[in-house]
């Protein structure tokens, strides 16, 4: 289950970086957001990312403790 939530997490983040960076350097919409909601607020981009980092990186953070107990 853990390893679910990681990597729910890393495709969020991933898509919320994309859409930033899409809207900083091009001001554009990038990614798979802007065919779901006609063109989403930055913030929400920025969101996407935190959320989706946030359960990516505690995921990683926690894999060696879980190597370690195997």
């Amino acid at each position: 289950m853990k390893e679910t939530v990681e990597i729910v997490g890393w495709v969020l983040g991933i898509r919320g970086a994309i859409g930033v960076t899409g809207r900083v350097l091009s001001d554009s919409d990038r990614g798979l957001v802007h065919t779901v909601i006609d063109s989403p607020p930055t913030a929400l981009y920025v969101v996407l990312a935190v959320v989706g980092a946030a359960p990516a990186l505690w995921g990683e953070a926690t894999r060696g403790t879980r190597e370690q107990r195997v």
